[in-house]
Order: C-alpha cells, then sequence, then structure tokens
C-alpha cells in the first residue's frame, strides 16, 4: 500500500481507497462488529499517515527550495536580509488529500463476496427508511457518533458513554448478521427473513447449493454491488480523463528511456486522440498495459492439451 500511494503521489494521481477482504474480519478473525471497526479505524489512520509523510516531506523540499533561492539572492545583493526559517507546514491546505470516508472517497469491500459500498449508499437507505437527512448521515455515519433512542436524535461522544457508533449499528451489524446467517449457521428461516426484508430475489439452485458462499454471493451481488461502489466513487471522486494534461499523456505514451519525440510519427499522432478521449466510431482504440506477467508457454491456450 505505501509502495501504491507513492507512486500514486510522484505520478500526481489523485487515489480513492477500496478497504477490500473484510469478510475475512468474520469468518476467519471472528472479530466482533465493534472490533472490526477499531481495526478499520486504525486501518485508515496509517494510510494516510503515509500521505501526511508524503506531503510534509513536498513541502519541505518546496521551502528549502525557496530558502536556497533568498539566500542566493541575497549573496548577489550583499546580504543584510532577514530569512523566514519557517517550514511552511503551518500554512499549507492538506485536508484534502486525506482518506475519509465522509468525503466518499472509501469503499468497504468483500470482492470474493461480492458486496462493497461507501458511506453515501447507507446513507441514501437509512434517510429513506427513517427520514433523517442525508446530509446529517453523511456527517455522522463515520465517526464518534451514536442514535439517542429516547430522543430520537444523533449524539456526539459514543465512545465516553460506552455506545456503539453509528457505523457499527446501522452498517456493520447488518453485514455481520447475514454472515451469521448464511455462513456461520446457515439458519434458512433467518435467511429467507433477511431476502424478503431486502427485496431481492435469489435463485432456488443458490438456496439450495452445498456451499453456503454461493448463496451469499448471490445476496450481497445484488444488495451492495462492489461494482456499482468502485464506479460511483471513480465518476464522483476522480478527474474526467478530458482533464488529462499534454504532459502527462506524453508521460504515459514514453515506455522506460524512450523520450516522446523520439517516438514513430504513427505513435505520435495518437496523443490527439488520447487528449481528446473520444468514443467516435472512427476514433482509435487505445490500450494501456499497465502490468505484465510471466507465463509458462504451456499455459498459454494454443499450446494447452485438448
Amino acid at each position: 500500500t505505501q509502495v501504491v500511494l507513492r507512486q500514486a503521489w510522484l505520478e500526481n494521481i489523485k487515489p480513492v481507497l477500496v478497504i477490500n477482504k473484510i469478510d475475512r474480519l468474520i469468518v476467519e478473525l471472528k472479530l466482533t462488529s465493534l472490533e472490526a471497526y477499531t481495526h478499520l479505524q486504525k486501518i485508515l489512520e496509517q494510510i494516510n499517515a503515509v500521505t501526511g509523510t508524503l506531503f510534509a516531506s513536498k513541502v519541505l523540499e518546496e521551502r528549502a527550495e525557496k530558502v536556497k533561492e533568498e539566500v542566493d539572492r541575497d549573496k548577489d545583493l550583499g546580504g543584510g536580509q532577514v530569512y523566514d526559517w519557517s517550514t511552511g507546514l503551518e500554512e499549507a491546505d492538506d485536508s484534502h488529500l486525506y482518506f475519509s470516508p465522509e468525503q466518499g472517497n472509501v469503499v468497504f469491500a468483500s470482492a470474493i463476496d461480492g458486496w462493497g459500498f461507501s458511506i453515501q449508499d447507507f446513507a441514501y437507505i437509512y434517510s429513506q427508511r427513517m427520514g433523517i437527512r442525508i446530509e446529517l448521515l453523511l456527517k455522522t455515519l463515520w465517526g464518534d457518533f451514536y442514535i439517542n433512542t429516547k430522543t430520537k436524535r444523533i449524539m456526539k461522544g459514543a465512545q465516553a458513554k460506552e455506545k456503539k457508533p453509528l457505523f457499527v449499528q446501522l452498517v456493520l451489524d447488518n453485514i455481520w448478521s447475514l454472515y451469521d446467517a448464511v455462513v456461520i449457521r446457515r439458519d434458512r428461516l433467518k435467511v429467507e427473513k433477511v431476502v424478503t426484508s431486502l427485496g431481492i430475489k435469489v435463485m432456488t439452485r443458490d438456496l439450495r447449493h452445498s456451499d453456503p458462499k454461493i448463496l451469499l454471493y448471490g445476496i450481497c451481488s445484488q444488495w451492495l454491488p462492489v461494482s456499482s461502489a468502485v464506479l460511483s466513487m471513480v465518476c464522483e471522486k476522480l478527474p474526467s480523463p478530458l482533464e488529462v494534461s499534454a504532459e502527462r499523456v506524453e508521460k504515459l505514451m514514453s515506455i522506460g528511456t524512450h523520450r516522446f519525440d523520439s517516438l514513430p510519427k504513427k505513435t505520435q499522432e495518437l496523443k490527439t486522440a488520447f487528449l481528446q478521449c473520444s468514443s467516435g466510431t472512427n476514433a482509435p482504440v487505445i490500450i494501456f498495459v499497465s502490468k505484465m506477467f510471466a507465463v509458462d508457454t504451456k499455459a498459454l491456450p494454443q499450446n494447452r492439451q485438448r
């Protein structure tokens, strides 16, 4: 994760975060929903700490260059200048760089079981079900907030009052109970109730399948499809491909030590199509290979034994 974050930072790519394999917290580590919430909080803190370090080093480098320029200029002018030795970190705004569920740039997922969601998905569900304003839920679904059942108000200070945080009560508890019914206890009656309450249809063969993971995938992929959650986050939080700079296009098209102007003429002409990002029938299809794997020749389709 650190390597990928550093690479994204160096290439000036805006990242979004998918925290995957949450099913393992339930089935393998057997954490409670509250323990899992604490674990997820720590993961977010650690990832944001890496981002903070990268940002701080960038600010300090820029500040050091500025001070050096001031010193060199003062030497040329004959001295007598007063230098500002502050780091520049105090004034720099880094709030937009961090991963935060309430900002919508984090998805929680179990890709193997077909589910994934952002805070926005549950905020929409509960605003309709409970009549709470969606703006309020977006601010309180992640963090130290709880529902006061007597006053029916969302309050701060869940940890101090030993209350379940909203994220645990309204989100994780539902997922935990689903796994409990389908995978752990295999309670068919409870599964039927869950399916009915979610308003989804599961195929009969999935309900009768000996592997509970098949049934779980059939429910989750309809209830909280991971593909929808990730695609929505990409569309809402990442910049449009039409905003890509010409310099970045040239960098993507240049492999290794090859400079853009050393590429074949026909390849250089693709830059225009790259910038236009057109889906027209006459526009060329451009494929960017980001990773290659070594495969044994025997495993290639044409070499497999029938």
